[in-house]
């Protein structure tokens, strides 16, 4: 088929079905679009029609392109061809009972769940195995999809046959829509990774769509959820003659339903327009929105129908809350009765001649950074040798000038090509290149002196269980601008206040995957790093929790100073690798510290699982808008007011307080205690409770979506530009 043709086609398959939705919500006949409205049920009769045509249409073509997809061989149809074809037949009959009379004259309700049933039929023919999606990503999204389906068909078929009370029909209603959302996700997604474009690139033909997409599918949840809450409280609104709002929001809902179709099978360019609007910030939003409505419109289904279920739900929500606030008020507690000794810490040995250690330096296009950073280090480690690895990939003359410092020093440096692709291949490249007991490894822009390295060797000597000293990193410049304040903030917190108590406390801590010295053997004892984690430092730290008897000891007044990222959306782009490399971990290792948990000792495998839990539990944390919408409506209880205001006054300051303690007290570098800074702390802390929930959100998204882990360079601010 012609890509024009289609395109008329496709389109006029779009127009023909909402032209059906708008009839059936308005309530139109044929011949009454001049403008003569009808109320009596008869006159949808051709609303129907329409819509059982166009969304034929759009079905077909989404289902040729499935098809068409697994004859490529890329991909299969799930259950095989029989299985296909018996899925179009039950689609065929479902479209054709709920659009016409053919089987007899079903009520609106009726026709609602067999349309539904016959749309979930649609997902399954359409839905196709794609290799590289690991099973849980492959599997969770659709069978949590087609159980929302098949939940809501059986409450409307509940209501129908009356042994169900009439107000299911709300939470029926908004587990329809995000079972349809989810699969509609999922179907998209397999046709990304079936073209090898997943996840979506912008200015890419399937970025562009994707955005159209979610923006569609976001217009479709607020549209049921008002309408869900307008039936629930039976607040109506008259916008026309005998047109309510709920009949105009219906409408808009249904269309975003059939474009959702719709983009199942769009053609192969994209509006210029759309192009726009595909950059980092405009992905990491919309997949944080969706993913955020998504959970709330599901949790907002069940306090709907089941009332009593609000004080449970609401109950864990504040308890996993206090939990978290308590951990808060711990740390800075715990960073408080320790300040003296942070302050004052104890004097270092004298680092010996013959250091043996040798620091690796792992590199990727990082030219304007590494030489000044360098200078310092063989400078400060003047008798320590050094091994420059240099990403083969890097395009901007970082090996050109690795290789005049291996020159001008030839007794101290030398550099070894990374040739794998990824810095943890590499560093398994190099590894057996190093002839020291152990390795310093530095990332390109830290610099440390001897102190780091003398307090790390003795603490390695003298205690033998300890397999990695993990230094702190502070930043160089934390003060110069407001980004470098921003960051600031929170690396403050999460070097001062959060590692050391997790460490102490918990013995819970973590490999950062730089600014740490490690025994040789320790890599050779898990087979090096994973080449496939994104975050191969968390992923080196699980495994060597579970597979040996190796600690990690956090040593505070190790200092390694850092450059932080170029920019915003550069620092946008770490957080999301770091997040997502979180959920994979907690993934993959979850279950497992839970069953070493005798092993590894109760507290470690708690103190080790909260810290993964964190990484993962903004979903948690961000349906308080629906639990917030119940209350309000005043369909779930009151909390005590003295109750309520005493948790406001616990929870709401807990994040302010520890940023604010930890960056005003910082023993390395304290903010100046002026109002401004003081009150700019305050505003940072709470902004990066939101960018965390927006990334975490984008990093689940992305998880869930199967999309391949894709290592991204952090380009860092140049000593000059700090």
């Amino acid at each position: 088929m012609r890509k024009s043709f289609y395109f008329i086609i496709w389109i006029m398959a779009i127009v023909l079905a909402i032209m059906g939705i708008i009839a059936i919500g308005f309530r139109y006949t044929f011949n009454e679009w001049i403008g003569v409205i009808a109320i009596d049920s008869s006159s949808i009769f051709y609303g129907w029609r329409f819509l059982g045509v166009g969304g034929g249409i759009l079905a077909a073509f989404a289902t040729s392109s499935a098809w068409q997809t697994s004859r490529k061989k890329v991909a299969k149809p799930i259950g095989g061809i029989y299985f296909f074809g018996i899925e179009l037949l039950l689609f065929l009959i479902a479209l054709v009972g709920a659009t016409t009379s053919f089987f007899g004259d079903f009520s609106l309700l009726a026709r609602l769940a067999l349309l539904v049933t016959g749309v979930q039929a649609f997902f399954l023919a359409t839905s196709i195995r794609v290799s590289g999606i690991p099973f849980l990503e492959r599997f969770l999204i659709p069978f949590i999809g087609h159980i929302l389906l098949l939940t809501g068909s059986s409450i409307i078929f509940g209501i129908v046959i009356s042994y169900l009370p009439w107000t299911f029909v709300h939470g029926a209603l908004l587990i329809y829509a995000t079972g349809f959302s989810l699969l509609t996700l999922h179907i998209f997604w397999l046709g990304q990774r079936a073209d090898t474009v997943s996840p979506p690139r912008p200015n890419t033909v399937h970025k562009n769509w994707e955005y159209l997409l979610i923006v569609t599918l976001i217009i479709g949840l607020l549209s049921v959820i008002v309408i869900s809450v307008s039936f629930h409280t039976n607040i109506f609104f008259e916008l026309f003659s005998n047109i309510t709002h709920t009949q105009v929001i219906s409408i808009v809902a249904g269309s975003a339903a059939i474009i959702g179709i719709a983009l199942l099978s769009a053609p192969d360019w994209a509006p210029s327009q759309l192009k726009r609007l595909t950059g980092i910030g405009s992905t990491v939003t919309q997949h944080a929105l969706i993913t955020f409505l998504l959970l709330n419109t599901l949790v907002l289904a069940l306090l709907l129908m089941v009332p009593e279920a609000f004080i449970w739900v609401l109950g864990f929500y504040i308890a996993l809350l206090l939990i978290g606030v308590v951990f808060e008020y711990l740390m800075v507690f715990h960073a408080h009765q320790n300040i003296n000794k942070y302050q004052s810490p104890p004097s270092p040995p004298e680092l010996s001649e013959n250091v043996p250690a040798t620091v690796v330096v792992p590199m990727f296009n990082e030219r304007d950074v590494f030489p000044k950073n360098l200078d310092h280090n063989l400078k400060a480690l003047d008798e320590a040798s050094f091994v420059l690895l240099p990403a083969t990939k890097s395009t901007d003359g970082t090996i050109d000038l690795a290789y005049r410092y291996e020159e001008k020093y030839p007794d101290r440096v030398r550099v070894i090509e990374g040739t794998t692709g990824s810095k943890a291949g590499d560093l398994n490249q190099v590894w057996d290149d190093i002839e020291t007991p152990f390795v310093i490894i530095l990332d390109a822009d830290e610099t440390i002196d001897a102190e780091f390295v003398a307090r790390g060797l003795e603490i390695l000597k003298k205690s033998t269980s300890v397999g990695v000293v993990q230094g702190r990193k502070v930043e160089k410049h934390p003060n110069e601008k407001r980004l470098t304040r921003f960051i600031s903030a929170e690396r403050r917190h999460s070097t001062w206040i959060d590692h050391p108590y997790w460490h102490d406390k918990f013995g819970a801590n973590h490999f950062a995957g730089s600014a740490a010295i490690l025994r040789y053997e320790v890599p050779k004892e898990i087979d090096g790093w994973s080449k496939e984690a994104l975050t191969e430092d968390i992923d080196f730290t699980l495994r060597i929790y579970l597979q040996t008897k190796w600690r990690i000891k956090y040593v505070p007044h190790m200092i390694t100073r850092i450059l932080n990222p170029k920019d915003f959306w550069g620092l946008v782009r770490q957080r999301r690798r770091w997040a997502r490399g979180w959920v994979d971990s907690m993934i993959k290792y979850g279950v497992n510290i839970l069953k070493a948990g005798s092993r590894l000792g109760w507290s470690r495998s708690f103190g080790l699982l909260w810290v993964l839990f964190t990484s993962v539990s903004a979903p948690l944390y961000t349906v308080f808008p629906a639990i917030t919408l119940v209350w309000f409506l005043g369909f779930g209880s009151s909390l005590p007011f003295w109750l309520a205001v005493s948790l406001a006054i616990l929870i709401l300051p807990a994040k302010a307080v520890s940023i604010g303690y930890a960056s005003l007290n910082d023993p390395e570098n304290p903010l100046p205690r002026t109002i401004i800074n003081i009150l700019e702390m305050i505003a940072y802390a709470y902004l990066w409770i939101t960018m965390n929930w927006f990334i975490q959100l984008h990093a689940i998204y992305l998880q869930l979506a199967g999309a391949p882990k894709i290592w991204e360079e952090t380009k860092k601010a140049s000593e000059s530009k700090e």
